[in-house]
């Protein structure tokens, strides 16, 4: 099992593999875990010979050059056999991973914005009572709000 997870997201890490242990003694999974960059040379060069580990966290950009070699299976079994497995990602949780409608990867994290701050004076003068609850919402309420000098909204 080959990671980049080596600091405190580490920890979650080695714990979900310990449980899976538990459950599977008759898996034997070694762990493997490496600081990004030189996981990421490891994992191309081991990619280039064709000897991927069995299991390993990679993202899109790594997936693409292992999918047409035929490196990688599928997850849409087990996702579809497990679904309150599948229904704990985002809807979108699996873009990143998905070719063909075929989907390699499953997330091991999920980024997002962790605070957006907002002039809230400004918004109620444009008529805008509420924060925006959408993407689509947001862009629209910010767009078209340059000021006179030139500044507009930053993010």
């Amino acid at each position: 099992m080959g990671h980049f997870n080596v600091e405190d997201s580490g920890a979650l890490f080695r714990e979900t593999l310990e449980q899976f242990r538990k459950e599977h003694p008759e898996v034997n999974l070694v762990e493997e875990a490496i600081p990004h960059d030189p996981y990421r040379v490891k994992m191309t060069t081991l990619g280039a010979s064709g000897e991927l580990p069995d299991m390993f966290v990679a993202n899109g950009s790594m997936l693409i050059n292992y999918i047409p070699k035929g490196f990688v299976g599928t997850f849409n079994e087990a996702l579809d056999q497990d679904a309150k497995w599948k229904d704990g990602f985002l809807s979108n949780s699996f873009d990143e991973f998905t070719t063909n409608g075929k989907i390699y990867g499953v997330p091991t994290a999920m980024f997002s914005v962790h605070v957006i701050y907002y002039n809230k004076d400004i918004f109620d003068k444009v008529g805008i009572t509420s924060f925006p609850k959408t993407w689509d919402e947001f862009t629209s309420a910010v767009k078209n709000h340059d000021r006179d000098d030139g500044w507009s909204c930053q993010g």
